[in-house]
């Protein structure tokens, strides 16, 4: 059963996890979660995939690195998955925009996304990618979600950068 909810001028879905939408290689997590909350577009959470993360304070280097490379690997259908954190994450989901799809996976529920991070998953949205959680709305980040967070993150991916 998918639910919409709507938020961010889009409607986010509750995905269980025997819906056709659902991550495949989530269902390889021996703790995997039995639903998803996703905002955008849940036709990308099944393709092909590479993660970028990195630290939240980057040098210009490396964001420009973790930029450039999302941006040759969107060219070639390759979905960025990413944590939305500052640094290489937000580099990495920037760099996707042009040529491909992002999916940004947090830490919290929607509810409790840092309103500095709405114009950049505007942006997501608006190319086609996607925002999910493990968490329901109203749930905070704790220091054990980014944990949970990152899990989801690499078992999106085919290989992580």
């Amino acid at each position: 059963m998918n639910l919409k909810y709507y938020f961010f001028n889009h409607y986010f879905k509750l995905i269980h996890k025997q819906s056709e939408f659902f991550p495949k290689k989530l269902h390889d997590l021996k703790d995997c979660p039995e639903v998803l909350f996703v905002l955008g577009n849940e036709k990308i959470l099944n393709s092909i995939s590479v993660s970028i993360v990195g630290t939240r304070n980057a040098s210009t280097l490396g964001n420009d690195i973790s930029f450039e490379l999302s941006q040759k690997l969107s060219e070639y259908n390759v979905t960025i998955v990413s944590g939305l954190a500052d640094g290489i994450d937000t580099a990495s989901h920037n760099g996707s925009l042009d040529a491909g799809n992002t999916i940004a996976v947090i830490a919290c529920g929607f509810n409790y996304i840092p309103s500095k991070k709405i114009h950049l998953i505007q942006k997501i949205l608006e190319n086609g990618g996607a925002i999910i959680s493990e968490y329901f709305p109203d749930t905070p980040a704790q220091k054990f979600s980014f944990l949970n967070r990152n899990r989801i993150i690499a078992a999106l991916s085919e290989a992580t950068i």
